[in-house]
């Protein structure tokens, strides 16, 4: 499985219907009175515990216009990927292996 087609798998917990795009609201509190952002998310793995994350304003772009500008970077990180995706220690060790054997 490539690294692109692993972050593309949708996760059951979504709803925004694209994965790696969520909605997320950060709330914080000035002299009694609790302020609200809301963002769009695009986020995309870029190997094994590394990340990138970008996030849009709501207040900025508009509901929609941020939903399309996370969609758009996340679809065009995606594109830049590449190599395998690797998800465990055993499956790196085959690889290795196999690797290894078909250069001989």
């Amino acid at each position: 499985m490539s690294r692109a087609e692993y972050c593309q798998i949708k996760r059951r917990n979504n709803k925004s219907g694209l994965a790696g795009v969520c909605r997320y609201v950060y709330r914080e509190s000035h002299h009694e009175q609790t302020v609200e952002r809301g963002y769009w998310l695009a986020f995309w793995t870029l190997a094994p515990g590394k990340g990138k994350r970008i996030k849009f304003p709501i207040n900025r772009f508009g509901e929609r216009g941020a939903l399309k500008l996370a969609m758009r970077a996340r679809k065009q990180a995606l594109a830049a990927l590449d190599g395998q995706w690797i998800n465990s220690q055993g499956l790196r060790h085959w690889l290795r292996r196999n690797e290894k054997t078909k250069v001989r």
